[in-house]
């Protein structure tokens, strides 16, 4: 038994879920593009310099050799 209040409320319905449903999928393409992948990760850790000097900085430590030497035999 439709009448015509419900074939209204059936639409506006449609249209809020409608409505929420693009603002959602919208929502998660905004999340998507901001997620960095392992990949992208360890590419970003291996490329950034910062790391390999906190990496020769470690080693001299740990082998009591000064980081000026490190760095030399490293970048030869």
């Amino acid at each position: 038994m439709k009448t015509c209040t419900t074939n209204g409320k059936i639409e506006r319905s449609e249209k809020r879920f409608t409505e929420k449903t693009e603002k959602l999928d919208s929502l998660v393409r905004a999340v998507d593009g901001k997620i960095v992948t392992e990949e992208k990760l360890i590419k970003l850790l291996k490329e950034t310099p910062n790391w390999k000097t906190l990496e020769l900085e470690e080693l001299s430590d740990k082998n009591r050799i000064p980081i000026n030497k490190l760095k030399n035999d490293n970048e030869k």
